[in-house]
C-alpha cells in the first residue's frame, strides 16, 4: 500500500504480482490504494484490468474504486469508458449515479 500511496505505480504493481504468486487474496483497501496511484498516473487500462482482477477473485469494488477508475478514464480522454464504468457501479452497487454532464456532452458531441 505504501508504494501505491507514494505514487510508485511500478513498485505497487510488482507487489501485487508477488501477492498473486504467493496466493494472497486481494483486499479492497489494497486495491483502492493501487487505484489511487493508477488514477494519478492516468493509467486507465491498468485500472480497468485491476477491476477485472478484483471481480475474478470475487472482490466487490466499492463506490470509491469505481470513481477512481472512472476518473482515470475521464482524465485520459476515455469518456465512453468512464461512463461505462459508472454504469457498472450503478448496476453492481444499486446506486443512482448520474455522470457529470461534461462527460456526457464530450462523449456524445
Amino acid at each position: 500500500r505504501a508504494a501505491a500511496r507514494d505514487g510508485n505505480v511500478r513498485a505497487a504493481l510488482l507487489l501485487l504480482g508477488s501477492m498473486k504468486e504467493h496466493g494472497i487474496k486481494l483486499h479492497i483497501a489494497t486495491c483502492r490504494c493501487l487505484l489511487h496511484a493508477l488514477n494519478d498516473a492516468r493509467q486507465w487500462k491498468r485500472a480497468l484490468r485491476l477491476l477485472d482482477e478484483m471481480q475474478l477473485q470475487g472482490l466487490q469494488a466499492d463506490v470509491e474504486s469505481y470513481e477512481l477508475i472512472a476518473t482515470a478514464c475521464e482524465t485520459s480522454g476515455q469518456l465512453v469508458l468512464a461512463n461505462k464504468t459508472l454504469d457498472k457501479a450503478q448496476l453492481h452497487l444499486d446506486l443512482d449515479i448520474a455522470p457529470p454532464m461534461r462527460w456526457w456532452l464530450d462523449a456524445t458531441g
